[in-house]
């Protein structure tokens, strides 16, 4: 039996407290008869989403498409479109119960539990929309991250790499000063790898803030299990993170260049590598609301409603449905790094592939046989 997150009136709904629904009865709804959940027709249709019609209005096909094949021991009845509307209600005006119970209708105990309801069926399919590439999708994100580069040097870059700190509400325990990041404010991390359109192809969240960013990098499965990116490819991350050939290929600029070539390559690079950082601010943007100002959760559902909002970028990217860069803010984050950390010795260093791009970006067009890739 196949799970099927749908929007759809014809769907059965998880069962709701009927308590908490007083106008719904076994048979037909009270009232005129075209509400369902207790809520007219006219009140929803009034909802200003904030969060762009398309994906909304798609999100039934698109969603059914990706995951109508998924395993379901845990999904005995589909998500009811209401439901869902909650949850991008919910994410576009701060997660606030108050305010998504007065708008539908509903009372703020039911508005909690299908947002955990919905996060969960998102959760439990999250790699139907985020997943790591094919070895015959390669050539072609590495071909995007070239014209991003403006140089056929990074013909074999697979994704870009970056942390991203989101305000949280800390907890109020001894654990409080673990979610203080670098820059001062309380903040669980969510590190990402982006193709070259700004799509999340991998996301590892839950870290707090005090992590630097090169240890969440180290006890993520990517790194810990060699999963991603596949031999004689890199990866590109900022100054943070260690220039690696093993277990993963990584690349990160010279900390101080030392003439035109370093300088030159550090330039090409960053137009290449930016793209993570644009991806952070476009879903930012869409959830400002949200994610713009500290979560109005625990810190242990943070990273699912995280979860979510990288769906739903991945989502909106897939229906042509995205911020243009003068739409979306800039990440909080900006071109800052945290320090960078300690080398691990399992390591291998990838300086000398790093050198070897580097030279390709300085010499002529018509390179020497030992400097081509």
């Amino acid at each position: 039996m196949a799970w099927v997150l749908e929007l759809g009136y014809q769907q059965t709904r998880p069962p709701l407290d009927r308590k908490t629904l007083p106008q719904e009865r076994q048979g037909k709804p009270r009232g005129n008869g075209n509400g369902r959940h207790g809520v007219q027709p006219t009140s929803v249709g009034c909802i200003d989403l904030r969060c762009y019609p398309s994906p909304v209005s798609g999100c039934n096909g698109k969603i059914q498409q990706k995951a109508q094949k998924v395993e379901a021991h845990f999904s005995d009845v589909p998500v009811a479109d209401i439901e869902v509307l909650v949850l991008l209600y919910s994410l576009a005006h701060g997660l606030s119960l108050s305010v998504v119970g007065s708008a539908f209708g509903i009372p703020k105990s039911t508005v909690h539990r299908i947002i955990k309801h919905v996060t969960e069926k998102i959760k439990a399919n999250l790699k139907t929309l985020i997943s790591l590439p094919t070895a015959d999708e390669l050539p072609e994100i590495a071909d995007g991250f070239c014209q991003l580069a403006k140089s056929p040097a990074f013909h074999r870059a697979a994704g870009a790499i970056d942390g991203c700190h989101i305000r949280i509400k800390p907890p109020g325990n001894e654990y409080h000063k673990e979610y203080i990041n670098y820059k001062l404010f309380p903040s669980i991390q969510m590190q990402a790898i982006c193709d070259s359109t700004g799509r999340f192809l991998d996301v590892f969240i839950g870290y707090p803030g005090s992590v630097h960013d090169a240890r969440v990098l180290r006890n993520s499965p990517i790194f810990c299990q060699a999963l991603f990116p596949p031999a004689g490819w890199f990866l590109l991350g900022d100054g943070g993170y260690p220039c690696l050939e093993k277990p993963v290929g990584l690349l990160t600029p010279y900390k101080v260049p030392r003439g035109q070539v370093q300088a030159r390559f550090n330039r090409h690079h960053a137009r290449a590598r930016s793209v993570v950082e644009r991806a952070f601010g476009r879903m930012k943007a869409r959830w400002r609301d949200t994610l713009f100002k500290a979560l109005e959760v625990s810190p242990s559902f943070a990273p699912d409603i995280i979860a979510c909002c990288a769906f739903l970028h991945n989502l909106c990217i897939d229906m042509n449905d995205v911020l243009d860069d003068a739409e979306a803010f800039p990440p909080e984050d900006g071109d800052q790094s945290p320090p960078p950390a300690a080398a691990c010795g399992q390591e291998s260093p990838g300086h000398h592939l790093r050198n070897r791009i580097a030279a390709q970006l300085s010499a002529p067009v018509q390179m020497a046989p030992h400097l081509r890739g």
